[in-house]
């Protein structure tokens, strides 16, 4: 719910939107604590933040 919200706003305002939860549930680019990137998630949110 926050989520939708927030993309609208952010699209109303103008402002990049970038909802990271679903990018990052495929194999290999959360690590084990399932919490934080891998180093192939890292590069891959760092490219997607270059194209807000």
């Amino acid at each position: 719910k926050v989520n939708n919200w927030l993309r609208r706003w952010c699209q109303q305002e103008q402002f990049g939107f970038l909802d990271h939860v679903l990018l990052f549930h495929s194999d290999g680019l959360l690590d084990e604590d399932g919490v934080h990137l891998t180093t192939a998630g890292r590069n891959i949110f760092a490219k997607r933040l270059e194209n807000l």
